[in-house]
């Protein structure tokens, strides 16, 4: 089954996200997921580089679709940070079982890496960086709180330095 099919079937449809999809740069797909990737594909935004020229074809496409091929919009990012919060306070989560929810915090060499996120304290985080495009994604166990920063812009300094780090910074302390 292909990547982007599992995503649907194990992520997106159990969460009844509405702008969320594997993506590939594909028109149209057969099957469960093509309402969903049709939405997105009519409405997602477009890369822009560090000077503010726009991404030709509007985004790149990697060839790692789990490392870079998800396209959600801030809404469903919500949803899904507000599930994995959940899961990981030991709460009736729509994703994680209690196994799965304390294996993705484990930080097993020390390193401060889980499962998909860096973990350290109660926060948990996770962020991306490609071409047109920067995120940060910070969860606080403790304050039971979020906050996503998407940017559709490359603004040639790591989230730390940019906008999505000063923002995440300011809503979160």
């Amino acid at each position: 089954m292909p990547f982007a099919d599992v995503v649907h079937r194990e992520v997106v449809a159990p969460l009844g996200l509405t702008a969320t999809t594997a993506w590939a740069g594909e028109r149209s797909a057969p099957g469960a997921r093509s309402s969903t990737l049709a939405r997105v594909v009519g409405a997602a935004c477009a890369g822009h580089h560090r000077d503010g020229s726009r991404v030709d074809g509007v985004r790149v496409h990697y060839a790692g679709p789990s490392a870079s091929g998800l396209g959600a919009s801030p809404a469903d990012v919500g949803v899904l940070l507000a599930d994995l919060l959940r899961g990981w306070r030991g709460a009736r989560s729509v994703l994680l079982d209690p196994a799965s929810a304390a294996a993705m915090l484990e930080d097993r060499y020390d390193d401060g890496v889980g499962l998909g996120v860096f973990v350290g304290g109660p926060r948990v985080m996770s962020q991306g960086w490609g071409v047109g495009f920067q995120a940060k994604l910070l969860a606080d166990r403790g304050a039971d709180r979020a906050v996503a920063v998407l940017l559709a812009r490359d603004p040639g300094v790591p989230q730390e330095e940019s906008v999505v780090g000063r923002t995440v910074r300011a809503l979160t302390g």
